[in-house]
């Protein structure tokens, strides 16, 4: 089968990069892939990996040169500042310059990794910092499409995954809050293909999307579904918001602690979508995170 056009990947590495990388090549795109760490990446003859960084791009930008479609999955859900690793860094200004290389190589398709729940919002300096990425990209001579996904489940992810495994090593299970929350959790293959099929869609164009799974739950809910399945019996124990959040400030700078104020905040803040449209158009049918539990649970 001859190859198609080339798809240019920044911060395709991680969790969900990869799922788009590997699905990219099974659609028999060729893909350069621009990292900084090349060591855990498998050889493919249609994938070019290019060690580089997007703040110093003058080594390797003219490989963009012939490039169908940009799509930029730079993202961080912690900041470090002693290492000047923050959202507005790895978001917004980031952004800025992949955008503008897009048009200096006149490369008009390009695709945006943001976030559920991007906002102008005091709440959160992640979703403020996507929102303000989403504007820039908005604001450039393009032909974009902006995802948005909610908490995305899969094999490999480090939330879910890691909120499997003190479930099933902790009986007791602290909840902050009501644990009435509501999150749409969403398969991570069914994000994939969202941005691959999205390249040649007319529809996508000029569009953002919000992207979820096929259920709402709340925190409990999510709990008791993995529980069950898993064949688990837990107690939960609800921490009341003021009492965690002193604590979490507290122990939050140190990387051993699972989880931040800034996390707290999103955690807290419902993250659900008001449509789902975008499946329909391209065509996709997601895979339920109830059966991705029960499939799981056989192997545990």
């Amino acid at each position: 089968m001859e190859n198609k056009d080339t798809i240019f990947i920044i911060g395709g590495t991680g969790f969900v990069g990869t799922e788009i990388v590997k699905e990219l090549l099974n659609l028999n795109y060729r893909v350069k892939l621009l990292a900084r760490d090349i060591k855990k990446i498998k050889p493919n003859n249609n994938l070019e990996v290019i060690r580089g960084d997007i703040f110093n791009c003058m080594h390797w930008e003219n490989k963009i040169t012939g490039s169908l479609a940009i799509i930029n999955l730079i993202g961080i859900i912690r900041e470090d500042k002693n290492k000047n690793i923050t959202f507005n860094k790895l978001h917004v200004e980031a952004t800025d310059i992949i955008t503008d290389l897009a048009i200096k190589y006149n490369v008009k398709r390009y695709i945006h990794m943001s976030v559920n729940s991007a906002s102008s919002t005091e709440i959160s300096s992640y979703f403020e910092t996507k929102y303000r990425a989403e504007n820039i990209v908005k604001s450039k001579n393009l032909v974009w499409t902006i995802f948005q996904p909610s908490l995305i489940f899969g094999k490999d992810d480090k939330s879910i995954n890691l909120f499997i495994k003190n479930i099933k090593k902790i009986r007791i299970l602290p909840v902050f809050g009501n644990g009435n929350y509501k999150l749409q959790p969403i398969y991570v293959n069914d994000v994939a293909k969202a941005f691959t099929k999205s390249i040649t869609n007319i529809d996508c164009q000029n569009c953002s999307f919000e992207l979820c799974g096929t259920t709402v739950y709340t925190y409990n809910d999510l709990i008791e579904s993995i529980s069950t399945n898993l064949k688990i019996s837990n107690m939960l124990i609800h921490i009341p918001i003021d009492l965690a959040k002193p604590i979490i400030k507290i122990f939050e700078r140190f990387d051993f602690f699972p989880i931040t104020t800034e996390q707290l905040n999103m955690l807290l803040s419902n993250n659900t979508c008001d449509e789902n449209k975008v499946f329909n158009i391209l065509n996709i049918e997601q895979q339920p995170f109830d059966s991705y539990i029960k499939n799981m649970s056989k192997y545990t």
